[in-house]
């Protein structure tokens, strides 16, 4: 099979976001070869991904973030064939355009809002005006913008801390605390999407049930 051995090559190239992604383009096109589907690449890709996110130095963990994120997400989360198709149709009626790229700045503008923004691989700053501006990238996990009473208590006490990425909690082993003074907690433990700081896939069914089994059996074994 494709992918023997290919875990090892992946966690080897794990201080290079660049070979990391070179190493995968090249199984999903081995795998192709072979009759399979690229997203069984996918699929392996996301089994290892504490142990890549892990390993990867910060400088690269950004990288990722910035610039490889967006499509990372695109490929781990495919939508149902029925939506998908919904979507072709308003597509090709007009009825929706789709752009790619980085938002500079929201602007009022009367009643609505004037958005500026660059295509992705231009250097050109483009504007339209618009109604109303929706955030479908998922929920924002950076700890210091969390409305919920319960983080901002815990952050200002300095019981919780976030990771220099803002994209969840720091937690140490079975899920425990890291507190603003970088010690883990031996009685305050977390465990949901922002796991994904550490972890990096950390939301779907599968990944949090064994986060949770391993809390579990760590809190057993301390009673």
């Amino acid at each position: 099979m494709a992918v023997q051995g290919s875990g090892e090559i992946l966690l080897s190239n794990a201080a290079s976001i660049r070979r990391v992604l070179s190493a995968s383009r090249a199984l999903a096109r081995e795998v192709e070869l072979l009759g399979g589907d690229w997203r069984e690449v996918v699929t392996f890709i996301r089994h290892l991904a504490p142990g890549l996110w892990r390993q990867m130095p910060e400088r690269e963990r950004r990288r990722f973030v910035r610039h490889l994120q967006c499509y990372w997400d695109v490929h781990r989360h495919r939508l149902p064939p029925r939506m998908a198709a919904r979507i072709e149709h308003m597509r090709r009626s007009g009825k929706l355009e789709i752009n790619a790229g980085r938002i500079q700045q929201l602007i009022p503008e009367g009643e609505g809002l004037r958005v500026e923004w660059r295509r992705r691989g231009s250097a050109e700053t483009r504007s339209f005006a618009v109604d109303a501006v929706i955030n479908a990238t998922g929920p924002d996990y950076a700890l210091a913008r969390s409305g919920d009473p319960l983080f901002q208590s815990l952050r200002e006490a300095g019981m919780v801390a976030e990771d220099p990425l803002n994209l969840g909690l720091r937690t140490a082993e079975n899920g425990a605390c890291v507190s603003a003074d970088g010690v883990a907690s031996r009685h305050l433990f977390y465990l949901g999407p922002m796991l994904r700081a550490d972890h990096w896939e950390a939301t779907a069914a599968t990944e949090l049930r064994t986060h949770a089994e391993q809390l579990a059996r760590h809190l057993a074994a301390s009673a």
